[in-house]
């Protein structure tokens, strides 16, 4: 834990330093920095320490946005948003389109950052399949919307869960 808590120091350090060349610059009213993780991690929650499962600790990446003049600070976006999203935002942050041959899955969510309120995706899907390296791991399915979330596991000793995530 305390080697994490280094890292993750050392972390912050460097993006403030990135931060702090870009204001120094003047290019961070032009500038859209994300800042995100591959994924969340458990540290003893669930009895669990590591991140392939689809609990909230696991299952919700760290995301932060900046971009000073542009986004308000300390907004926080409760839709869900998902890593498929990120290209789509970068570009319309720039006013940039995509090509039609990308066949882009994803959707901006430039607009929730401007803390406008537009329709937006209503479930998230999770996967995660067993791997060898990771044999009591099983194959996790889950669906997720912003209230509920069923789980569901394929193996013999696990049970499979449905959530309430305001009350449970």
């Amino acid at each position: 834990y305390r080697s994490y808590c280094e890292t993750v120091h050392a972390v912050d350090e460097n993006v403030g330093r990135v931060l702090s060349h870009l204001e120094n610059s003047g290019l961070a009213k032009e500038t859209l920095v994300l800042y995100i993780g591959d994924n969340g991690f458990e540290l003893g929650e669930h009895g669990f320490y590591d991140k392939r499962d689809a609990f909230e600790e696991s299952m919700r990446v760290p995301l932060l946005a900046w971009a000073p003049g542009n986004l308000n600070a300390g907004s926080k976006i409760k839709k869900m948003v998902m890593n498929i999203d990120m290209a789509s935002a970068i570009l319309d942050f720039y006013g940039l389109k995509a090509p039609a041959s990308a066949d882009m899955d994803g959707s901006s969510f430039k607009p929730l950052m401007e803390g406008k309120d537009i329709p937006w995706r209503e479930h998230i899907l999770y996967e995660y399949h067993w791997e060898w390296n990771f044999p009591a791991v099983p194959t996790t399915l889950a669906i997720r919307n912003e209230r509920y979330k069923y789980i569901y596991y394929h193996g013999i000793w696990d049970r499979n869960g449905f959530y309430d995530l305001k009350t449970d």
